[in-house]
């Protein structure tokens, strides 16, 4: 990881942290599981990434890797559904397209995200959960934290 990507990321999650100390609601969600739901030649069909996505209140900021195993970094935004725990979400990564290139994939800088976001508990009171994402291209799996 280069000099400018590790200063983004401290700057990142110093805000994050500010953002999270006074927000009305935090959520981390720890995983996944990403599966896509189109075979592509040169990707796995499903597999274990790594990714962080915090959310206060109803902005989502996402740290992780993509289906090539390379760093993403995006933001959204949730539009819950109702009082449940259930959310239309959308927003966008950004990641290298010429990772995609190498495996003949043709991918954009900036991936645009929009789907529903599914959180299931136990009960209302549970801290712990698992939340999917299903989007037209891929559904991702994670665990999900409240505070």
């Amino acid at each position: 990881m280069s000099r400018y990507n590790q200063c983004i990321y401290v700057i990142l999650i110093l805000w994050l942290i500010g953002v999270i100390t006074t927000a009305k609601s935090a959520e981390l969600i720890v995983g996944g599981i990403i599966h896509h739901l189109q075979p592509i030649d040169g990707i796995k069909t499903t597999q274990l990434q790594q990714n962080i996505i915090i959310k206060s209140n109803d902005i989502n900021v996402l740290i992780g890797n993509n289906s090539v195993s390379k760093p993403i970094i995006g933001i959204g935004y949730d539009v819950p559904l109702g009082k449940s725990d259930h959310n239309f979400k959308v927003g966008a990564y950004i990641q290298d397209s010429k990772e995609f290139e190498k495996v003949g994939v043709y991918a954009p800088t900036l991936m645009p995200v929009i789907g529903l976001e599914l959180n299931f508990y136990a009960s209302e009171d549970d801290m712990v959960g698992i939340s999917q994402f299903i989007s037209p291209i891929i559904t991702f799996t994670g665990v999900s934290i409240r505070f």
